[in-house]
């Protein structure tokens, strides 16, 4: 999930368009422009906290 949220704050082409398919303006779930720069705001976030699972702990 992570990797997917980093490549599509770096503007990859692929990713940001499946990323607006699904919340872009003609999406089936339209953000406004405040609401979506939330959402990448909140995927960053989650980018620069993620902390990796040892094994163990699975």
């Amino acid at each position: 999930m992570t990797s997917f949220q980093e490549i599509t704050l770096k503007g990859k082409e692929p990713y940001v368009k499946t990323f607006d398919r699904w919340f872009g303006p003609e999406a089936k779930v339209p953000l406004t422009q405040d609401l979506r720069s939330l959402v990448l705001e909140t995927m960053q976030l989650v980018i620069d906290f993620k902390e990796e699972i040892p094994e163990s702990d699975l």
